[in-house]
């Protein structure tokens, strides 16, 4: 499953930020929560590493991701590890 470049995109923190004051929502609460977000999908990693290889795909991320979940969990983890994408958890109330 390819992806598409038109709607493939990571936005910034501080864009996600603008985006969601622009649309009329005042900030609650705002997390950076990369590190645990690391530690999370490095243990999908290791879950689907531990899996036989004629062992039928766990239900989680595959419904969702396809039949290269595990090569983009991969690539989620290397890109978290050094620095390229973030993860953040926000808060939102309607101003």
């Amino acid at each position: 499953m390819g992806g598409d470049d038109a709607i493939d995109f990571l936005s910034t923190p501080d864009e996600m930020r603008e985006t969601a004051s622009e649309a009329g929502f005042e900030e609650v609460t705002w997390r950076d929560v990369t590190a645990e977000s690391t530690e999370w999908f490095r243990g999908v990693m290791e879950t689907m590493a531990s899996r036989s290889a004629d062992a039928p795909p766990a239900l989680g991320l595959n419904p969702l991701m396809g039949r290269d979940t595990t090569e983009k969990v991969a690539n989620v983890v290397e890109n978290l590890e050094e620095g390229r994408i973030v993860v953040v958890q926000g808060v939102f109330e309607r101003a």
